[in-house]
């Protein structure tokens, strides 16, 4: 028998590659929820609303019933109201609808966690141990999200199985333009020699993570019988956003002035974050595989 598993939020940067990595497994009957479908998946159910329709949300998963669910629906605003509605009442439907499945085994369930929600960390690597002490909203509403999660693990444990991964600076083809790496390619794709790249604190050091990488690590999450709270789903290297910049800008072959841009700069910058994997890698046989430069360029090869 196959097992039905359901994407909230498809038609995003990760649900896209999650949902064709999961739709080339034989033994998954993928459905999938959002404002849009995944193009290109042949027999795939999808049913096309806004996960911010949560009532709607509810009554699709009690009539689909699925084994496993991963929701990556998700929101960095505008507007606080709007990341707690994303972040936070989406995941709290997705669970009250799963916990009331009443299914033979429990429903694996995995929400899409944040690096934001560890803020400013006191000791590197970040692991599943660090202290949740974010320093923006988009933070603070993921925290909100975790402990959401703590409390469905706590009174639902019967009927369900519940783990955060917490996602460090996803990259690769198709990152959206609000995204740093995502900015950078689109603006030097439109970008003619001598004219400016407008950036924000090129300083700052990331974990980027490829999202192919990322989208095999919530499958192997899935595949856990018994997970733990929470993962951090990270390279395990920091990479000065500068020094990135600059390999992009290389192979791109564009010569380009770097003008900074206040508006692009955070209030609350972190300095340098990065995580380890390594408990995700002990409990399964996933590692990522890819570096942050050949994310940057194949998002090069695709303008």
């Amino acid at each position: 028998m196959k097992t039905r598993l359901l994407v909230v939020g498809a038609g995003g940067f990760l649900a896209r590659h999650l949902s064709r990595r999961l739709a080339e497994d034989p033994s998954c009957e993928l459905i999938t929820i959002g404002r849009e479908a995944v193009a290109g998946l042949d027999g795939t159910v999808h049913h096309s609303l806004d996960c911010g329709d949560l009532g709607r949300l509810k009554e699709v998963i009690e009539a689909e019933a699925p084994d496993r669910i991963v929701s990556l629906a998700g929101s960095s605003g505008p507007g606080f109201g709007v990341m707690l509605r994303y972040n936070v009442e989406v995941a709290e439907a997705v669970l009250s609808a799963s916990a009331k499945l009443r299914k033979a085994e429990p429903v694996r369930v995995v929400l899409a966690g944040s690096a934001a929600e560890f803020g400013i960390p006191v000791s590197l690597p970040v692991t599943e141990e660090a202290a949740l002490s974010p320093c923006n909203e988009y933070g603070l509403t993921k925290s909100l999200q975790t402990r959401l999660a703590d409390y469905y693990r706590r009174t639902a444990g019967d009927h369900l199985r519940v783990s955060v991964a917490h996602l460090f600076n996803l990259i690769g083809p198709g990152t959206p333009t609000r995204l740093v790496f995502g900015s950078f390619v689109d603006q030097l794709a439109r970008t003619g020699t001598g004219e400016a790249l407008r950036v924000g604190n090129l300083e700052s050091e990331r974990d980027f993570i490829h999202v192919a990488d990322v989208a095999e690590a919530l499958i192997a999450m899935l595949s856990l019988e018994n997970p733990a709270p929470s993962y951090v789903v990270a390279s395990g290297r920091a990479v000065r956003i500068r020094d990135l910049l600059d390999h992009l800008i290389a192979i791109s072959g564009r010569e380009v002035r770097i003008e900074s841009d206040p508006g692009r700069k955070s209030a609350f910058d972190v300095p340098c974050i990065y995580g380890s994997s390594a408990k995700l890698s002990r409990e399964t046989a996933w590692s990522p595989r890819r570096t942050a430069e050949e994310a940057i360029a194949e998002m090069w090869e695709m303008t």
